[in-house]
């Protein structure tokens, strides 16, 4: 699970910017409910590599439902956000509960050991699309949008942004490892109760959520960056308790521990990586079809701004390159094919496709804001985005080398412009010979 899980985060992420959070909310849902029903046939056809390999698809389940403290957070002002994030951690607090209680009830309520256990997880994730249905995503922040424009490198670069990732890699790692390692050290290798070990794992969730209440108050008063200093030295305690002996007092005060430099480190880190970009920061829309290849061999508008293919990455066009032979070819002639795939041709007739330009849709177009030269950010009245290559989905079809034509009849627009300039040529007429009219009998 874990390592599905950190292999689906940028997926999860992808897909959450074509399709929306609701969508792949919901989604999420009913995947986990097949593989749950993966999961049940694994094991009562005791098929241990099949388990595993549903046990990693669970990853993307994980991956999606990290997603939610991002969605808190874009809904709040910038002092609230460590607020939002604390709240939605709470929900944690109650499947400190349920989720070892699901396993330990529905371990022996059918035949084979936890097929119950996985069936009312299932009715869970029911229940879960059910609510989902009706959620409606948050309005997201506003900043301000005169900053710089920066390139992605310099934006890594800082020291806020490699702090974030540092310090929530950081805590994810220790904390996924410890406590996945748990369970079979203190029930199967040390021989300790499935009481006692679900004891130690409700008080390690406990410990992970409960501090939520408190955090947005800790940050307040000594800042993030101490409080993820905290965090740090916390985990180090942790695994240092962990290495002194297996006894249960032992297993229990790590596990607390761990959960709680879990909690600093990981609202330390969410809140933290906000900072480090702006809004203007994020992708931009236009209708202006003026591309170039720059020096780097990026296909540029007119302002030096990418132009993003599949997966948001920008399309990158090479000079010149090296065929089969080992011949150098240069490149001679660039088309758009009505798809949006760019079609380079080197030398007299080797033809590559190097990339597919991604379109955008929205619900509202005139609810987009505006930020000069051709060049429109997402707003909530805009709703989000609805991306997909031409031909696609509600996309239309890219015509390369052809000029939009106006929606202004230069005719019916000079007829018009005449009829208006007659029309109050003669009311004019009419108002004087009326102000003429009442300068004569007053001055009888």
């Amino acid at each position: 699970i874990v390592v599905g899980t950190a292999l689906s985060v940028i997926p999860v992420i992808r897909l959450m910017s074509i399709f929306g959070r609701k969508k792949v909310f919901l989604s999420a849902c009913i995947y986990s409910i097949l593989l749950i029903g993966l999961c049940i046939f694994s094991i009562s056809e005791e098929i241990f590599f099949l388990f595993s390999f549903a046990s990693f698809c669970l990853g993307a389940t994980v991956a999606t439902m990290m997603q939610f403290r991002f969605a808190a957070i874009e809904s709040v002002n910038q002092d609230q956000r460590a607020s939002a994030t604390a709240v939605v951690l709470l929900g944690g607090l109650i499947s400190a509960f349920l989720g070892t209680e699901i396993a330990t009830i529905g371990k022996s309520i059918l035949d084979t050991e936890f097929v119950g256990s996985f069936l009312l997880l299932a009715l869970l994730f029911i229940i879960a699309f059910v609510l989902m249905f009706f959620f409606e995503p948050a309005v997201k922040f506003k900043e301000q949008i005169e900053k710089s424009k920066r390139p992605l490198l310099s934006i890594i670069q800082q020291g806020s942004f490699v702090v974030a990732v540092s310090a929530a890699t950081t805590g994810y790692v220790v904390m996924s490892f410890i406590m996945t390692a748990t369970p079979v050290s203190m029930h199967v290798m040390d021989g300790h109760s499935l009481h006692h070990t679900k004891l130690v794992l409700q008080s390690h969730v406990i410990a992970m959520f409960l501090p939520s209440l408190f955090t947005a108050y800790i940050v307040k008063y000594i800042g993030l960056t101490r409080m993820m200093l905290i965090g740090v030295f916390i985990l180090f305690v942790s695994v240092l308790i962990a290495f002194m002996s297996h006894a249960l007092t032992n297993y229990w005060w790590s596990l607390v521990l761990l959960g709680l430099g879990w909690n600093f480190l990981f609202i330390g880190g969410t809140n933290l990586l906000p900072q480090a970009y702006n809004e203007n920061e994020k992708f931009k829309y236009t209708r202006d079809g003026s591309f170039q290849v720059d020096q780097l061999g990026n296909i540029v508008n007119t302002d030096g701004l990418p132009l993003m293919g599949e997966g948001k990455v920008p399309i990158n066009v090479p000079v010149s390159l090296v065929n089969e032979n080992g011949d150098p070819l240069i490149m001679s002639e660039i088309r758009v094919t009505e798809e949006g795939s760019i079609q380079v041709t080197y030398g007299l007739d080797d033809t590559r496709t190097v990339g597919q330009i991604l379109l955008a849709d929205f619900v509202n177009e005139h609810g987009l804001q505006n930020v000069g030269n051709a060049r429109f950010t997402e707003t909530p009245e805009s709703g989000e985005p609805t991306e997909a290559f031409a031909k696609e989905v509600t996309m239309g079809k890219i015509l390369p080398g052809a000029l939009e034509k106006s929606n202004t009849d230069i005719t019916d627009e000079l007829v018009t412009m005449l009829r208006t300039q007659h029309a109050f040529n003669g009311c004019s007429k009419i108002l004087q010979s009326d102000i003429d009219t009442v300068k004569r009998l007053l001055g009888g």
